[in-house]
């Protein structure tokens, strides 16, 4: 009977160990950048929850560390498509202002600015609710530059969103930077270097294959797509879980697409549901 009632004790044991082992998983996502097709991490991250998997650690670059730290302060899927339509999100010039003199480029952040300070009520990465790292580019020295600590969170989302030549490059402390994405659209690293147990990784800049002739306003998307993989490939390489989200990057959905962002939003929750599906060790 001591034997009997031993042996019970030690499978209870064994059990727990096992539900102990699952709860104290890192999980890591990683969040690329792309302009309106962004938003398709916020149906990504929407199905993750669904499923039960939510981040211990962020890390993202441009478009994904604009949702990314939405997402880190405590804001739901549901959340941020509300702060979208508030904020006339979809509609191009409401994200972008026109400069007659511009700083480097085209565009300045005066808008991002102005909804981060009304939606964040803090400027630091150690207030975030979830561990979270930002990409951009020291482009004195062409240097990558990982940041996740510190009391200028604003400050680096904003220089993490500026692609050269559109937007005005972001100066922090006398330097100046610009969006990762010219060297890491894909900033995988700094869940690599935490050890994370599990690595999810999202990309919402793909390659569409054509098979007829590639028109003409496919032709940028495309190119940059190219452009894109061919930097970034390794690093796909080191995610547990890859999901490029496909549907995007074509003549309707391109980086610019603001006014779509409920159907990128759906495609980003189609994909990740699916994947998930067919791939359910990604819940293990």
């Amino acid at each position: 009977m001591k034997c009997k009632i031993g042996v019970i004790f030690f499978c209870i044991n064994l059990i727990f160990c096992a539900i102990n082992a699952q709860t104290d998983k890192t999980v890591g996502i990683c969040l690329s950048g792309g302009g309106a097709l962004g938003y398709a991490h916020i149906g990504a991250l929407q199905a993750l929850e669904e499923a039960g998997i939510k981040p211990n650690i962020i890390s993202a670059n441009s478009m994904g560390s604009v949702i990314g730290v939405f997402y880190a302060n405590g804001y739901s899927p549901t959340e941020m498509l509300e702060v979208i339509r508030k904020e006339k999100g979809y509609r191009v010039r409401s994200i972008m202002d026109i400069r007659a003199k511009p700083k480097g480029g085209y565009l300045k952040h005066k808008q991002l600015q102005e909804v981060l300070d009304k939606y964040i009520h803090h400027n630091s990465f150690d207030s975030l609710n979830i561990e979270f790292y930002i990409c951009c580019i020291n482009i004195r020295k062409a240097e990558v530059k990982f940041v996740g600590k510190g009391n200028q969170l604003k400050e680096y989302v904003i220089a993490s969103s500026s692609l050269p030549l559109v937007y005005e490059y972001s100066i922090i402390d006398g330097v100046e930077y610009v969006d990762g994405g010219l060297k890491n659209n894909f900033p995988v690293e700094p869940l690599v270097d935490a050890k994370c147990d599990k690595i999810i990784g999202i990309n919402v800049i793909n390659f569409t294959p054509a098979d007829t002739c590639i028109k003409a306003d496919e032709l940028i998307p495309n190119i940059y797509a190219i452009m894109d993989e061919a930097i970034n490939e390794k690093r796909y390489q080191q995610c547990d879980f890859y999901i490029p989200i496909k549907g995007l990057n074509t003549r309707r959905y391109n980086m610019f697409s603001y006014k779509h962002y409920m159907d990128i939003y759906r495609l980003g929750y189609e994909n990740m549901k699916k994947y998930i599906e067919e791939n359910p060790e990604i819940l293990q």
